[in-house]
């Protein structure tokens, strides 16, 4: 039973650590779709640059209620003991 939840911590863990990069790589690249916009000013590449940039935040977002899921289910168990 405790090495079930030890695994199930980690899962959560790595999958924050995956929300947190891909965040990351989608803001990246909505910065350097903006940048082609600049040098290639199309409304093509600014609404690309545009959804790129809200799926990242989107991203955040999950990435933040998963801690917040995680620490009201480590304050739950913490408190049953």
């Amino acid at each position: 039973m405790c090495s079930a939840r030890v695994s199930r911590l980690k899962g959560e863990r790595a999958a924050e650590a995956f929300h947190r990069v891909l965040a990351r790589v989608l803001g990246s690249a909505s910065v350097a779709l903006l940048a082609l916009y600049v040098a290639v000013p199309r409304f093509e590449v600014l609404c690309v640059a545009v959804a790129v940039g809200l799926l990242a935040v989107c991203w955040w977002v999950m990435n933040i209620a998963l801690r917040i899921r995680r620490m009201i289910i480590e304050l739950g168990n913490g408190s049953s003991r």
